[in-house]
């Protein structure tokens, strides 16, 4: 009932305040060649959706000069995104600890803005008022998303969603047309730390498993067990499961039915 009530009051405070945010920008008059500092905003709590971005990220960081790249995360990614080795800066977004201390956000809105973005890429393919307004609040002249209906007209460079579906780094992938094409696209790689590759003796593969998102998203638990039992018969095999803040249930019973240990953000 309050998820509803959330979405709720979001979408009325969004429909008031939409004529306001009108963007003062042409998309054609948008120069693309002059932006250097990007910030992708993809504030949730899944870790999932934070390693769909690095195509993404490794598309601007080969193919636009000089760029410096920022990230709003959940706020428990800072050491695992900063070990990827991609970003220049994580702001981490703690909408419980904003909750509990409302200046706490007005301090992480000027740290943000402060570091002046030329561009913000919203990151969501569907509509999210958070993402959507901390994209705005970023300060950055130039706003980058998904077209959607309730952002028509508020945005500086728009990307059709795609018309059938499409693997999720690739879909995240085509915001780089703001810069050019896209194609070819870089594989997902979601780089590992010395400590962690240490175990792996050469000639081995490292397989990294993730049960996927909410409800239905989901992978069932026996699944996720079931593909571990079968990888941990391969001896050049080595896999980790690997969870967001948001799934210690999860953790607790994976801990309890695979052998290995699970990567786990520290509290």
């Amino acid at each position: 009932m309050f998820r509803q009530l959330e979405i709720g009051l979001k979408q009325r405070l969004f429909r008031l305040l939409k004529p306001m945010l009108r963007k003062k920008t042409a998309a054609a008059h948008v120069d693309s060649m002059k932006v250097r500092r990007v910030l992708l905003v993809r504030q949730d709590n899944r870790l999932g959706n934070q390693i769909f971005l690095l195509p993404l990220v490794r598309l601007l960081r080969e193919r636009v000069p000089n760029v410096y790249i920022g990230l709003v995360a959940g706020g428990q990614y800072p050491e695992l995104l900063h070990g990827a080795g991609l970003f220049d800066q994580v702001h981490c977004y703690n909408q419980l600890r904003f909750i509990r201390q409302p200046w706490s956000f007005f301090r992480f809105l000027s740290d943000l803005r402060r570091t002046r973005y030329d561009a913000a890429f919203d990151v969501k393919r569907d509509f999210s008022f958070n993402n959507f307004a901390l994209t705005f609040l970023s300060g950055a002249r130039v706003r980058v998303g998904f077209r959607h209906s309730e952002t028509t007209g508020l945005l500086d460079f728009e990307v059709a969603p795609a018309e059938t579906p499409q693997y999720e780094p690739d879909a995240l992938a085509q915001l780089f047309t703001f810069f050019g094409p896209a194609d070819p696209i870089p594989p997902l790689h979601l780089h590992l730390a010395e400590d962690e590759t240490d175990e792996a003796p050469e000639k081995r593969v490292i397989v990294g498993i993730h049960p996927g998102g909410r409800g239905g998203k989901r992978w069932p638990v026996k699944n996720v067990v079931a593909l571990c039992e079968l990888l941990d018969r391969r001896k050049e095999v080595v896999r980790h499961i690997f969870l967001g803040p948001d799934e210690k249930k999860l953790k607790a019973i994976f801990d309890d039915q695979t052998r290995q240990r699970v990567i786990f953000p520290a509290d």
